[in-house]
């Protein structure tokens, strides 16, 4: 191991993985250190003792309006084991199904054919989506504007019925919140971006493999090719910076790393702890850690029998949001049987119910959207809450989500909660990572 490195980068989630991957690529040593297992952070995965599966802890997905995410996964060789969905099917409480497809039309005319056969929209309400995508197409307000999303566009005579069965779902699956809780900006940019500017925007993207595998070896492998390694199971006590001398990594096992950079990719409520003194702010600092976040409720369930069930479908008006199917994803699914997980974002009601409740109120929902037996039940079950999944992207939290760049030369900071014009995603966690890198290399070189 060398005895100094040209950049230490402290978090494995996908902010430190696309500092690291650039940095690697531009030629330096980088050691990334996690404390977990496997790499990913939030995307990442678990071995399940009961089925001895390697488990990912949420269903994470991407949009093919993700072009950040989708470079990092050819950065590292693995855009191969993300699979598409053109076709992307909802289903309300009375088992009416509908899709979004792209049709023959170019953008923004595309989905318009889509949107004129939901079911669950009247004639007029369908006319309005004229209005709605209006609505979206022009300049934002700035990102310190007061006003929500949905007082937006219910100011510009948007029907309420049509917000809550087709801005809704797409909001809160996209920002983790409602669109009452989502900075005009940022609504504007998710309809903006997933159904008016290409025609690939709204796709589904799945992983055909359990995440942590998706990223760790992959990432390994990539930062070998310029002499970086990895360490996962490491846990850092602190970060210490000297002038000319640069910076010492220290970990709870007393042992020292040295490097010319550093990038920090941790959540916004571990920097204090990390950052060396003077590095940010005490102001920036504060409003970091006060940023808001939302749950999102996952439900793991494993059956004996194959079931009909969509690789995904989202449902309109339950507690769950959305059903995937990894037995069709996975390219290695289980041996036998049916393995779904459920979802639901801007999740603070269900996460605060007791974990038996949870189950209860998912497996109702399965089992009536997907017309099942009512006494069917999984043959194992597994509930995972992330309280803090997301950050809430409200009216006025930009301006409280710091840059990546800090008061020392040689150290950045990465993060889906820092500024990145985006909601907090994987996609803006990406994006955050390698404008970190950027600043690490403008930095030393």
């Amino acid at each position: 191991m060398p005895d100094r490195w040209d950049a230490i980068v402290i978090g494995g989630g996908l902010a430190g993985i696309s500092s690291a991957v650039r940095l690697g690529q531009a030629g330096s040593r980088v050691l990334l250190l996690d404390r977990r297992p496997y790499l990913g952070g939030r995307a990442s995965s678990f071995v399940d003792r009961a089925t001895g599966q390697v488990t990912d802890v949420c269903q994470h997905v991407t949009l093919g309006c993700c072009t950040a995410l989708d470079r990092l996964l050819h950065d590292l060789g693995v855009h191969d084991r993300l699979r598409y969905l053109d076709t992307i099917t909802f289903q309300d409480r009375q088992g009416r199904r509908a899709s979004l497809k792209a049709a023959a039309l170019p953008p923004p005319l595309h989905l318009a054919p889509s949107l004129l056969r939901l079911p669950w929209l009247s004639l007029r309400e369908k006319v309005s989506s004229t209005r709605l995508m209006a609505a979206v197409s022009g300049d934002a307000p700035a990102p310190d504007d007061a006003t929500d999303f949905r007082s937006y566009l219910i100011a510009r005579g948007i029907p309420i019925r049509l917000l809550d069965r087709l801005v809704e779902p797409l909001i809160v699956s996209a920002c983790n919140a409602p669109s009452a809780q989502v900075a005009v900006h940022h609504g504007i940019a998710v309809l903006r971006e997933s159904l008016l500017l290409t025609r690939t925007g709204y796709q589904l993207g799945l992983f055909t493999l359990p995440l942590g595998e998706l990223f760790t070896e992959p990432t390994r492998e990539l930062l070998a090719r310029s002499g970086g390694e990895i360490r996962s199971r490491t846990i850092v006590r602190n970060v210490s910076h000297k002038p000319r001398e640069g910076f010492t990594v220290t970990l709870i096992s007393g042992e020292t790393h040295r490097s010319d950079a550093c990038v920090l990719a941790v959540p916004s409520d571990a920097l204090p702890d990390l950052l060396p003194h003077g590095a940010l702010d005490a102001q920036v600092l504060g409003n970091s850690v006060a940023l808001r976040h939302a749950p999102i409720v996952a439900v793991h369930l494993w059956f004996d029998d194959e079931l009909d069930c969509p690789e995904a479908i989202g449902l309109l008006d339950r507690d769950v949001h959305w059903v995937f199917n990894k037995s069709r994803t996975w390219t290695s699914p289980p041996s036998s049987g049916a393995y779904l997980t459920t979802v639901t974002s801007a999740a603070d009601e269900l996460a605060s119910l007791p974990s038996s409740e949870i189950l209860r109120r998912t497996l109702n929902d399965v089992r009536d959207s997907l017309r099942l037996p009512p006494m069917l039940a999984p043959h194992h079950s597994r509930v995972a809450i992330e309280r803090k999944a997301t950050l809430v992207p409200a009216p006025g939290t930009d301006r409280l989500r710091p840059g990546q760049r800090t008061l020392l030369p040689g150290l950045a900071i990465a993060g889906d909660w820092t500024a990145t014009g985006w909601p907090s995603t994987m996609e803006g966690a990406v994006r955050s990572g390698r404008i970190a890198a950027e600043i690490i290399l403008r930095d030393t070189r």
